[in-house]
């Protein structure tokens, strides 16, 4: 009898996707997420491939609180265990083993926020059947918060400068990321809610 795999998806740590007025993090409707899973037996080792993987760079969604894929997902029947990995945002056709990744110039709006937060994450709790994986994300990038006091003018904008946008990242390690590419302007995010 083949049993779907469901999802359950929580972020780490304070800061990014959604910065609530508490700077704590969420998901919210629209959000996507890809997902990678190694098939192996109980006692065997398996590694993620560039390609190949019994799930590979899967697309969830989340929406109403849940999160869904286009096409289901079964656990193997045979006892075998699936270790699983992931990712946001999606994007397509992308390697897990080097993920490539540029932050947006322009990160003035929430959902181009959004689209900068690079975050990863990896299960291999070996998930009994007929209960969700849980994806813990954590962020992958540096976060910069600036505070401006006695500020009154609706139009004010803040400018990050020379800074490196891109990065390569393999969702198998926990290695830190560096920086790389032509140095770029990021226009900020203006966040006007008081976080105390």
């Amino acid at each position: 009898d083949e049993v779907c795999v469901t999802f359950a998806a929580t972020i780490s740590g304070n800061t990014k996707v959604y910065t609530s007025p508490n700077f704590k993090s969420v998901f919210t409707d629209g959000d996507q997420i890809g997902v990678f899973a190694v098939r192996h037996a109980d006692g065997v080792s398996a590694d993620l491939r560039s390609s190949g993987n019994y799930v590979h760079n899967m697309k969830l969604t989340y929406l109403a609180g849940a999160w869904t894929s286009e096409r289901p997902v079964y656990f193997p029947n045979n006892g075998d265990l699936l270790d699983f990995y992931a990712y946001h945002p999606y994007e397509e056709g992308v390697d897990p083993t080097g993920i490539v990744f540029s932050v947006g110039e322009d990160q003035s709006s929430q959902s181009k926020f959004s689209r900068s937060d690079l975050m990863k994450t990896y299960s291999c709790e070996n998930v009994k059947i007929r209960q969700p994986v849980n994806l813990s994300f954590y962020h992958t990038l540096a976060l910069v918060h600036i505070e401006v006091l006695g500020a009154s003018d609706p139009g004010l904008t803040a400018t990050l400068l020379s800074c490196m946008p891109e990065t390569r990242m393999n969702l198998a390690d926990n290695l830190p990321l560096s920086g790389s590419g032509t140095t770029v302007e990021i226009a900020m995010l203006r966040l006007e809610e008081d976080p105390q």
